[in-house]
């Protein structure tokens, strides 16, 4: 299974959403969403995710 992360740095993206959405209707994909606009952040973390995922989108 493909794994997806989508880092949010925009609040309410209305074209990253719909894609996100979409995206985590398919079967064969894992969608990860990060959302960095909200306080507290572990960005150590995030990096991790980062690495662990196939393909990283930024909003």
């Amino acid at each position: 299974m493909r794994k997806i992360l989508h880092l949010l740095t925009r609040y309410e993206d209305p074209l990253a959403r719909d894609l996100i959405e979409r995206q985590s209707c398919q079967q064969d994909i894992s969608v990860e969403v990060a959302d960095l606009t909200k306080p507290g952040v572990d960005y150590e973390a995030i990096v991790e995710k980062i690495f662990e995922a196939d393909s990283l989108q930024v909003w």
